[in-house]
């Protein structure tokens, strides 16, 4: 049996371990950063056990910044609850288990999270094999980063927007959102409320099948 959950400090061994196993020495977040993650964010540290082993797990932080930046791997003091935007730093499955779902159904869980949060959407880097999996889950590639240079790799920053209206509610610096952006993203925080269980719209019906595969060997750490 599978299980989803959030992540807490008792997780970090085996995050870790997984986080080794996934990503080269390069990309992988060290202990210490996992801990810090797990510490500050971990509603937002997603883990999935099979039969009580954990084999997949994301995480990322929220932000007011729109675009996703190499200091935010290694800070998660830089985490901001009401930050209009999700980003996402690693997805990582065991490569005994993949193709078998597990980070779609991870992407699709902080999807949802995110829009019933009432963020304006979501944002990764990834590498160029991977641009038609996240595509499908509704991402749109934004072209390499300038701004990420981790692991010194070429990433592709791709973001998925909840609405086109977003695009003139971001906000272009690490100051909070202001004026227009911080009243239209107040509205949908306080105006949003998870469904009824059995009437929750699964992520894929909106933004079309997130296919299978784990990406964790393209994406960083």
């Amino acid at each position: 049996m599978t299980v989803l959950r959030r992540g807490s400090a008792g997780d970090l061994e085996a995050v870790a371990a997984l986080e080794a196993l996934c990503f080269p020495p390069e990309e992988a977040a060290d202990r210490e950063t996992l801990a810090g993650r797990l510490a500050v964010y971990p509603e937002h540290f997603l883990l999935l056990r099979e039969d009580g082993e954990l084999v997949a797990f994301l995480d990322g932080f929220c932000t007011p910044e729109p675009d996703l930046r190499d200091e935010m791997y290694a800070d998660p003091s830089l985490h901001r609850e009401d930050g209009a935007w999700q980003m996402i730093f690693g997805v990582a499955a065991r490569p005994d288990r993949r193709g078998r779902g597990y980070a779609t159904r991870l992407l699709e869980h902080l999807i949802r999270d995110a829009q019933e949060a009432g963020r304006l959407g979501l944002v990764l880097t990834c590498k160029k094999p991977l641009l038609s999996f996240y595509a499908r889950l509704g991402f749109r590639d934004e072209g390499v980063t300038e701004k990420s240079i981790h692991g010194g790799v070429r990433w592709h920053q791709m973001r998925l927007r909840f609405s086109e209206e977003s695009s003139s509610e971001e906000s272009v610096s690490a100051s909070p959102l202001s004026g227009a952006a911080v009243s239209g993203f107040a509205d949908r925080l306080r105006q949003s409320r998870p469904r009824p269980s059995g009437q929750v719209e699964r992520p894929e019906q909106r933004y079309g099948s997130g296919g299978r595969g784990s990406p964790s060997d393209l994406f960083p750490g």
